[in-house]
């Protein structure tokens, strides 16, 4: 993690009487983690992530960690990013998350959703990097039917302005029906559910993309508008433990674009490019309105690609979250330095 300029914290500290002044709390405690069923008329929308490192101790720092409490700080608490209408923010963690680290996201207001690992039966999938070994479990999201809709957010993620309109987005709300199997192509073990809501934005490649993006390519795995569907999960699985059915190099995705394919029976759509989420980013994905920027800002590794100004956003914001728990008399939410 490269090193964080001493002024942060000290400036969350100066800043946190403005924070206070306006903030609004989400739920209320007593409330976070009922799941019992919804009350008719409530919303049955929610905000979702997933957390899932493999630590040995929770006394080391998690940049990936940091990341989901940054998240959770921007989306539940942060004036300048929180909802204007509160709904709740799911982060999904599989059994080897600690209870400690689950107990910090639910006091940052969190409500943390235990599933269990999804893997292939037969092991066949390899994962491009050794990190993406858990991905596959995001898909677990689809089994989240107490939800109507969830807006999956990838927790390596900088928000520049509220996300609420984006509930009201055409490709946010427009259930898509199955195209029928074309003539000549062999049934498959399982069909495809009759219809089914999955949008997102196209992975945009690297630094260099245009602005807007074009909004051509490969459906990006981390910013997805979803109506988790049992049966749409079940079909997943039946690809999932199908050797060779799909590219496994990037999971999840690889398996999202293989079902979701734009040229196949059930297409993804797409959000106005650039709009509301910029993979990659540049200062001119935020000039141009980018409401999220998707980028390990931490990683030291990035310093030559990303510009100045967003890392900095990081760090600030993350700051910012720091300086907010600590006068709340939460000394755990100092982050460790690598």
């Amino acid at each position: 993690m490269p090193p964080r300029p001493a002024f942060l914290t000290f400036a969350a500290f100066i800043t946190i009487t403005l924070i206070f002044s306006v903030y609004r709390p989400s739920w209320p405690a007593a409330d976070i983690n009922a799941l019992d069923p919804l009350p008719d008329g409530q919303s049955r929308r929610a905000y979702a992530t997933f957390y899932s490192t493999h630590m040995v101790s929770d006394d080391l720092p998690d940049p990936y960690f940091t990341a989901t409490r940054v998240l959770a700080w921007q989306l539940l608490h942060r004036p300048e990013t929180r909802m204007k209408h509160t709904l709740p923010f799911l982060v999904l963690v599989p059994p080897h998350v600690s209870a400690g680290r689950r107990a910090i996201l639910e006091k940052d207001g969190a409500i943390v959703v235990p599933v269990a690992n999804l893997t292939p039966s037969n092991n066949w999938a390899t994962p491009g990097q050794e990190r993406w070994a858990d991905q596959f479990t995001k898909l677990r999201l689809f089994e989240q039917t107490r939800w109507d809709r969830i807006l999956y957010i990838d927790n390596d993620m900088l928000l520049t302005k509220p996300l609420d309109d984006i509930w009201d987005e055409p490709a946010a709300m427009h259930v898509m029906k199955t195209k029928e199997r074309p003539v000549g192509v062999a049934e498959a073990p399982l069909e495809p559910p009759a219809n089914y809501l999955l949008s997102g934005v196209t992975d945009n490649g690297g630094w260099e993309h245009p602005v807007p993006p074009s909004g051509e390519g490969m459906l990006n795995g981390g910013f997805l508008m979803l109506r988790p569907d049992k049966e749409l999960f079940n079909y997943y699985v039946d690809k999932l433990n199908t050797p060779g059915s799909f590219d496994s190099g990037m999971m999840e995705q690889s398996l999202l674009n293989s079902v979701h394919d734009r040229a196949g029976r059930m297409p993804w759509q797409g959000f106005p490019p650039g709009k509301w989420n910029a993979n990659f980013p540049m200062l001119k994905d935020v000039a141009n309105g980018a409401a999220t920027l998707h980028d390990k800002f931490w990683d030291a590794g990035n310093k030559g690609d990303i510009d100045r100004e967003l890392v900095e956003m990081w760090f600030r914001i993350q700051g910012q979250m720091e300086g907010f728990w600590i006068a709340k008399g939460r000394g755990e939410a100092v982050v460790k330095a690598a």
